[in-house]
């Protein structure tokens, strides 16, 4: 039987196809697959685009809130309302969710508002000077920031209260309250932050503060209230830097049973009291702040193992720095402390029981006496150290004791002075 024959190429690869007339090699050997790397790119793009658009609608819409705006906005059912009570009315529909923004125009806002909405943001277009709420805010839900309004309560209240976490005040004016912000009050607070507020003419304090935890205080200005600029009692891991604390009828800062605060780079002047109180208090560190014209500069009372370093302490009217009963193991250090003149004010006072205290590195000048110890107790009770490198214009030292000369003479030595 015949059979065909197979023929058997040496090459199985095709034979490239003739180039055109004017065509060129490409050197990229890949070339034939751009293609299909084109299309691999416009994929991806399109699902980046995707996962943008996804994530813009997880955050819902912008609500705008117009009091220029009709009545009729109140009840439309959209995302435009005239006024923030309409907006937050629990029959409210729609209402802002979680992390919504919610954009205010100016003008006044009248009624109580309560904010139940976690994460929301409440901002005025104009700030606040133009964008008034006259009324309080109570914030009832976590991680909520308010920005730009006046919060005038009109004597009915707390300009804001806070009772929970992760609140944000910044660039406000909150005046004409009982207190201008109460923080705390349900529960403790953790990492509320207020930055860059105005707190000015509030019946008691400007800021009080109970139980709460990582409480920033930066920027503010806190002037002219009937209390204490701040009152802070049972904090965690507070810092308070760069604030101007002013013209308050009592104290400054009056800091009660507190643990690790930092007290950094503040101007605290002419208040009634202390300019900072440290009661109770301890792991406090109180540097580089401005403390002047006050009737006190530093009042340490039953506090343990702060440190006070790189302060300026001057014209304050009844002395710089106090020191009484039960403080002890404090670090007193690098401080100016001076033009404390009024009549017998001493630039450094220690008063009764306290001990263990290290100070040292100050510069004492024009002060009404230099360093004064009083007390009852006896002289071996007074165990603070004054290290050699203190130096104190006119070297008056005044004991006073109700001893004999001779017991104060001993007390004298028992402090060391080398």
């Amino acid at each position: 039987m015949w059979h065909r024959p197979i023929r058997v190429h040496s090459n199985p690869s095709p034979s490239p196809s003739p180039k055109r007339r004017g065509e060129q090699c490409s050197p990229f050997p890949y070339r034939e697959g751009g293609q299909g790397v084109r299309s691999a790119l416009l994929l991806l793009l399109a699902l980046l685009v995707g996962w943008q658009l996804t994530r813009a609608a997880s955050q819902g819409p912008v609500f705008t809130v117009d009091i220029n705006s009709p009545t009729a906005e109140d009840g439309n059912h959209d995302y435009h309302y005239r006024t923030l009570t309409a907006l937050f009315a629990p029959q409210a529909y729609p209402q802002p969710g979680e992390h919504d923004l919610v954009l205010v125009s100016p003008g006044v806002y009248p009624g109580t508002l309560v904010i139940r909405t976690k994460g929301l943001i409440l901002r005025s277009t104009a700030g606040a000077k133009k964008t008034i709420i006259r009324g309080q805010l109570l914030i009832q839900a976590a991680d909520v920031q308010i920005s730009g309004f006046s919060i005038d309560p009109q004597g009915q209240g707390p300009g804001v209260t806070i009772g929970r976490d992760g609140v944000e005040l910044i660039s406000n004016e909150i005046h004409d309250g009982t207190v201008g912000v109460l923080i705390g009050v349900q529960s403790g607070s953790r990492r509320v932050e207020l930055r860059q507020n105005r707190i000015f003419n509030n019946r008691q304090d400007g800021l009080s503060a109970r139980d709460a935890r990582e409480l920033k205080l930066i920027a503010n200005h806190i002037r002219g209230n009937g209390g204490a600029g701040a009152l802070l009692k049972d904090l965690q891991g507070a810092i308070i830097q760069e604030n101007i604390i002013t013209f308050n009828r009592l104290g400054g800062l009056e800091i009660l049973g507190s643990s690790q605060t930092q007290i950094v780079k503040n101007q605290i002047s002419d208040n009634m009291l202390a300019a900072i109180m440290l009661k109770r208090a301890t792991d406090t560190l109180v540097s580089d702040n401005e403390l002047s014209s006050n009737e006190i500069g530093l009042f340490l009372w039953g506090a343990s193992a702060n440190r006070l370093t790189g302060n300026t302490i001057r014209r304050n009217r009844a002395g710089g720095i106090f020191v009484r009963d039960g403080s002890q193991e404090n670090v007193i250090t690098d401080n100016q402390i001076e033009d404390n003149a009024g009549w017998g004010a001493p630039g450094l006072w220690l008063v009764g029981m306290v001990s263990s205290n290290r100070i040292g590195q100050n510069r004492l000048e024009n002060n009404g006496v230099g360093v004064l110890f009083s007390g009852t107790k006896r002289s071996e009770e007074h165990t603070s150290e004054l290290q050699s490198h203190s130096f104190i214009s006119y070297a008056v030292f005044c004991l006073k004791k109700k001893r004999k000369k001779h017991n104060e003479k001993e007390s004298l030595n028992h402090t060391m002075l080398t």
